[in-house]
């Protein structure tokens, strides 16, 4: 399988904690190799295989509670 790279924007994170839970989080899920989130500019980029899609991570993001994707683009 072949490598990609999601970006999400993704709202309500504001600190070091919330950039280590989303990591775990999308780092957690099924053929995700990489997690990089960036609290300043509300995003993250996270390499997976491509048996993940960009919505399933997203929804994992969003079902954490405090944090809201907005937008999603995979390469």
């Amino acid at each position: 399988m072949s490598l990609m790279k999601t970006h999400l924007a993704i709202e309500g994170m504001s600190c070091s904690s919330c950039k280590l839970l989303i990591e775990d989080v999308c780092q957690d899920i099924p053929n995700v190799t990489s997690c990089t989130v960036d609290v300043e500019s509300g995003s993250a980029e996270v390499e997976h295989s491509s048996a993940v899609t960009g919505d399933e991570i997203a929804k994992a993001v969003n079902e954490i509670g405090k944090y809201r994707v907005t937008d999603i683009r995979t390469e």
